[in-house]
């Protein structure tokens, strides 16, 4: 059984899918461009996400290793000693401990390599500064993504547990 066949703006032969086939060829092109493009856009989504959260984790390791320097200087020092050394110096200006000497370096932000940018830490005191047993301090790890500032911060209180 043969149906009737419109010929009318098509080609003369009923049996030829030459026109068709093209219009086919383009369209599955057409979505193969569009699947392409989504998997690509989700994959530079996907590297931003990635590269954001492994730089906000380096930023919380080195801001908390700064920290723990902290702590250890305290630990290893008398309170005096680490009081002079350390936190006047460092009340008035940034401060860092280098990243390989573990010195400390006052007056700038340190420069930590690849990921976040720049490490510091402060210390403020509410304290009586000639009685001061005990002191705040703050570690802060910035960086730019995209140009965004992003800042990883770990605040905490520092005292002299020997004479407590």
């Amino acid at each position: 059984m043969q149906f009737p066949v419109q010929t009318k703006g098509l080609s003369t032969k009923a049996n030829n899918p030459k026109g068709y086939a093209l219009i086919e060829i383009l369209l599955a092109f057409g979505i193969s461009v569009v699947v392409i493009l989504a998997m690509v856009s989700l994959a530079v989504v996907t590297i931003k996400a990635s590269t954001t959260n492994r730089a906000y984790a380096e930023a919380g390791k080195i801001a908390q290793s700064q920290a723990e320097l902290l702590k250890l200087k305290r630990d290893t020092s008398t309170w005096s000693t680490f009081w002079t050394s350390t936190v006047v110096p460092c009340s008035t200006t940034l401060c860092y401990f280098h990243p390989t000497t573990k010195t400390l370096v006052t007056g700038s932000s340190g420069s930590v390599g690849t990921g976040p940018s720049a490490v510091s830490f402060s210390f403020s005191t509410s304290y009586n500064p000639l009685d001061a047993k005990q002191f705040n301090y703050t570690v802060i790890t910035t960086w730019n993504i995209s140009n965004v500032s992003k800042t990883y911060k770990i605040e905490g209180l520092l005292s002299d547990w020997r004479s407590l």
